[in-house]
C-alpha cells in the first residue's frame, strides 16, 4: 500500500550575485521566518533544508500539513462589579470589551482569579490553510529580509497590475519558484511571478528548466554542474585545492575565512593552478599572501615548511570555460598587484619605520578626534597606565611603549595606503628590517589589531588602542545603534573584554591570561586623554554600560548557549537551567565588577549554589534587606541607638561575619563568601519579626536603616541577589 505524505514546500529565489557577507544571514532569516510563521499557525512539518549560492536562495520544508491546527485564546476583561450593573445587565465596559474581541456581551463568562472575579471570553480560531498562508505572507517575508545595504528596482511609475513603485532586496530578483505539493503558489514580486522554472549557470547559457520540487531541482542542479549545498561545495573546494597543490608538491593554505568567502563566491567551483614570478618571493611572505587572499581570493601554496611557493589556486565559477585562458587572466591580475606591492615596498624601506611617525601628524584620524599622531600618543599614555596596573617589569614596559609609539606608523607608508589590510603586518616587517633583534616589539605591532593578541605587549597595546577608539567615538556621539556599527565599536569592546579575561577559551590563544586591570580606571584614563570632554561622568557611565552589555553576551554564550547540546534531550531542564543562568549573569553584572575576569569567576563559583532549594531562605532574607534599604545612603551604626535585643543581636552578628566576608572577597573565595552570608539569615529573620524598622523616632529609624544598608552592601559586592528571584 502506498504511503501518502503531506505536501512539500519548495522555494527558490533567483537573484543577481549576492555579496558574500549577506548570503548566510539571508538564508537563515528566510528559514527562521517561515518556520516561525508555520509554528505560530500550528502548521506541522518534518524537516527544513536550505541551499544557497551567489545567485540563488532555496528552501525545502518536508511534509507540511495542509492546514494549521485550531487554537483558542482567553482574554480577561474588567472586574465583575464593573462589567455588570445591579440589574445584572452588562455595562458599557463589558459591551466595549466584548466588541473589541468580536463577540457579543452574552459570550462573557465570570471567573474567579487570584485578585477577584473578572469577566473572560475564549476566542477560538480555526486553522489556516497552508497554501493561503504562503500566498498571503511569503512575499512580505522575502521583502522584509534585513540587509546592510539593499537595492531598489522596478517601475517607478507603478502599473495597473502591481502597486509596487520599487522593490527592495539585496539584489534584483530575476526568477522565483514557489511550489506547494508540486503546484505553483501564485506570488508576484515586482514584475517577477512565481513559477516552476529555475535557471542554470550563465556560462552554460542559463537555460530555463522546469522543476516540481526539491528532488527534481537537485537533479537539475547536478546536471547543470551547480552545487547548491554550502557544505558540499566547501568540501569540493577544499579537495580541489589540495589536489592542485600536490601537482607542485606543495600544500594549499586556505584559512577558514578565505574558504568561507570562496564558497559563497561560486556555485560551480573549478580550481585553476597558476603561478607568479619568483622574484616576488623577495617581498615579505605576509604581504604576498594578503594580496592573494584579500584582493584576489586566491589560495596560496606553501612547501612542507610553510614557506610560500610561487604558485596559487584560483577558484573559477565557469566549468565550461577555457582553463588556460582563465589561468592567464588570474596570473595577469596577480602580477599587476604584486608589481604595485613591490614598488611601494622598495620606496617605503628607504626610510626607517620611525620616519613615518612624524607623517602621522598630517593625517586626520577622525574629525573631532585629532590626527593619527594624536591617537598614537593617547595609545602610549594608556599603555603606560596598563603596564603600571599589571606591574610589568621595566624592560618589558620600555619595549611595550616603544611598540605603542610605532604601532600606527605604517599607516603613513605607501604599501598600507594601497593595501589597508596590511596595517600592522607592514609595521612588523619594517620594524624587523631596521633591527632584526626587535622581535618582541615587532610582534606587538603586528598583532595589536588582532581580536586577542598572544603576547603581553601586543595585548596591552591592543587594549589601549581599542579603549581609545571607544572613548573617542562615544565622546562625539558616534555610538552604535541597532545593527549599525560603522566603526566596529562592539567588536573593539569584545576584544578588550576577551583580552582582559579569556572567558571563552575556544576563541582566544592558549597564551592568554587574566589581566588584573580595573575596567573603570581604564575608561577614566581614556577619557582623560581628551580635552574636549566635559560630561565625564555621563560618558563614563555610558561606556561602562556598553562594555557590561557586551560582557553579558560573552558570558551568556559560555554559560547558556554552549550548554544546549549537553541538555537538549531534557527540554524542561534546559529551559529552567538557562533561565537561572541568565538570572545569575544579570545579578553579577548588576554590581559592575571592576575586574572582568572576576565576573566569570563569580558565576562559575556560584552557579551550583544559588539555585539550590537550601539557598532560597538566604535570597528571601537579603531581598527584604535590600528592598527596605535600597534608597538609603548609609552612615555608621550607632550602637547606643540599638534598643531591641534582636537588632543588637543582628549588629553583633554583622560585626562577627564582616571580617570573614572581607577575607573571602580578598581571596575571591565566593563559596566561602556565600557560606558566611548564610550565618546572618536567622538574625535577619528574627529582626524583621520583632523590630519595626520605620520607627516613629527618626534617629532610631535612621540607625536601623544604616544597619540594614551595611548588610546590603555585604551582599551587593558580589551579586544583586534580588535579580535571582
Amino acid at each position: 500500500m502506498k504511503v501518502l505524505h503531506s505536501p512539500e514546500l519548495f522555494i527558490e529565489i533567483g537573484v543577481e550575485e549576492i555579496p558574500v557577507a549577506e548570503i548566510n544571514p539571508a538564508i537563515e532569516y528566510l528559514s527562521n521566518s517561515i518556520r516561525q510563521l508555520f509554528e505560530s499557525e500550528h502548521i506541522t512539518f518534518k524537516k527544513i533544508t536550505t541551499f544557497s549560492t551567489p545567485r540563488r536562495l532555496a528552501l525545502s520544508f518536508a511534509e507540511v500539513s495542509d492546514k494549521g491546527g485550531s487554537s483558542s485564546t482567553t482574554y480577561t476583561g474588567p472586574r465583575k462589579e464593573a462589567a455588570f450593573g445591579k440589574d445584572g445587565n452588562p455595562t458599557q465596559a463589558a459591551i466595549g470589551f466584548a466588541r473589541s474581541k468580536g463577540v457579543d456581551a452574552g459570550a462573557l463568562q465570570v471567573v474567579r482569579l487570584d485578585k477577584g472575579e473578572f469577566v473572560q471570553v475564549e476566542i477560538k480560531k480555526p486553522g489556516a490553510q497552508t497554501k493561503t498562508l504562503i500566498k498571503e505572507r511569503l512575499r512580505s517575508i522575502i521583502l522584509t529580509s534585513p540587509f546592510r545595504k539593499s537595492m531598489r528596482w522596478g517601475d517607478k511609475e507603478g502599473n495597473a497590475n502591481n502597486s509596487d513603485r520599487s522593490i527592495r532586496f539585496i539584489r534584483p530578483i530575476r526568477w522565483l519558484v514557489v511550489l506547494y505539493g508540486g503546484k505553483v503558489v501564485p506570488i508576484t514580486i515586482g514584475d517577477v511571478k512565481a513559477s516552476s522554472f529555475t535557471y542554470g549557470l550563465r556560462t552554460g547559457n542559463g537555460k530555463r528548466i522546469k522543476v516540481n520540487g526539491v528532488d527534481s531541482w537537485l537533479k537539475v542542479m547536478q546536471k547543470e554542474k551547480i552545487l547548491p549545498d554550502v557544505a558540499a561545495r566547501k568540501k569540493i573546494i577544499e579537495k580541489q585545492t589540495q589536489e592542485m597543490a600536490k601537482r607542485v608538491k606543495g600544500q594549499a593554505q586556505p584559512d577558514s575565512a578565505l574558504l568561507d568567502t570562496i564558497t559563497n563566491l561560486v556555485e560551480s567551483p573549478v580550481a585553476i593552478l597558476g603561478s607568479f614570478d619568483k622574484r616576488f618571493t623577495n617581498l615579505p611572505q605576509e604581504v604576498i599572501m594578503s594580496v592573494m587572499k584579500t584582493h584576489q581570493k586566491y589560495v596560496p601554496i606553501t612547501d612542507n615548511k610553510l614557506k610560500l611557493m610561487p604558485y596559487f589556486i584560483g577558484i573559477s565559477n565557469n566549468p565550461y570555460g577555457d582553463k588556460a585562458i582563465i589561468k592567464r587572466g588570474y596570473e595577469k591580475v596577480l602580477t599587476a598587484r604584486l608589481e604595485d606591492a613591490e614598488f611601494y615596498y622598495r620606496e617605503d624601506i628607504k626610510q626607517p619605520l620611525e620616519f613615518y611617525v612624524e607623517l602621522l601628524k598630517g593625517m586626520t584620524y577622525y574629525p573631532g578626534l585629532g590626527s593619527l599622531y594624536d591617537k598614537t600618543q593617547r595609545i602610549v599614555a594608556i599603555a603606560s597606565f596598563l603596564c603600571n596596573e599589571i606591574k610589568v617589569d621595566e624592560a618589558l614596559k620600555i619595549v611595550t611603549l616603544q611598540a605603542a609609539g610605532l604601532c600606527k606608523a605604517d599607516l603613513a607608508t605607501r604599501l598600507v595606503s594601497e593595501f589597508p589590510e596590511l596595517q600592522g603586518i607592514v609595521g612588523k616587517q619594517y620594524c624587523l628590517l631596521k633591527d632584526p633583534s626587535a622581535g618582541i616589539a615587532a610582534t606587538a605591532i603586528g598583532e595589536h589589531r588582532n581580536s586577542v593578541p598572544g603576547s603581553m605587549p601586543g595585548a596591552l597595546i591592543s587594549i589601549a588602542d581599542k579603549a581609545d577608539t571607544i572613548v573617542g567615538f562615544f565622546s562625539i556621539g558616534e555610538v552604535p545603534t541597532g545593527t549599525q556599527d560603522p566603526y566596529g565599536l562592539r567588536r573593539a569592546a569584545i576584544s578588550i573584554l576577551l583580552t582582559l579575561a579569556p572567558i571563552v577559551p575556544p576563541d582566544v590563544p592558549l597564551t592568554a591570561q587574566d589581566l588584573p586591570v580595573s575596567i573603570k580606571e581604564l575608561i577614566d584614563i581614556g577619557i582623560g586623554q581628551y580635552r574636549h570632554i566635559t560630561n565625564k561622568d555621563e560618558l563614563r557611565n555610558a561606556i561602562l554600560h556598553f562594555l557590561y552589555t557586551r560582557l553579558e553576551g560573552i558570558l551568556t554564550e559560555k554559560y547558556v548557549l554552549r550548554q544546549v547540546e549537553a541538555i537538549a534531550t531534557d527540554n524542561e531542564h534546559y529551559l529552567k537551567d538557562t533561565t537561572n543562568m541568565k538570572k545569575l549573569i544579570v545579578a553579577v553584572l548588576a554590581t559592575e565588577p571592576d575586574y572582568i575576569f572576576d565576573a566569570d569567576r563569580r558565576i562559575n563559583a556560584l552557579k551550583d549554589i544559588v539555585f539550590k532549594p537550601d539557598f532560597e531562605p538566604v535570597m528571601l532574607a537579603f531581598k527584604r534587606v535590600i528592598n527596605i534599604s535600597k534608597n538609603h545612603n548609609p552612615d555608621e551604626v550607632a550602637p547606643e541607638l540599638l534598643v531591641e535585643p534582636s537588632e543588637k543581636a543582628l549588629y553583633d552578628k554583622y560585626l562577627a561575619v564582616n571580617a570573614e566576608v572581607q577575607s573571602s572577597l580578598a581571596t575571591r573565595n565566593y563559596i566561602g563568601y556565600i557560606q558566611t552570608l548564610e550565618k546572618l539569615v536567622p538574625e535577619i529573620n528574627i529582626f524583621f519579626e520583632k523590630v519595626l524598622v520605620m520607627s516613629e523616632n527618626q534617629n532610631i529609624r535612621t540607625n536601623r536603616l544604616n544597619l540594614l544598608a551595611k548588610m546590603k552592601n555585604l551582599v551587593m559586592q558580589v551579586l544583586d541577589i534580588t535579580k535571582l528571584i
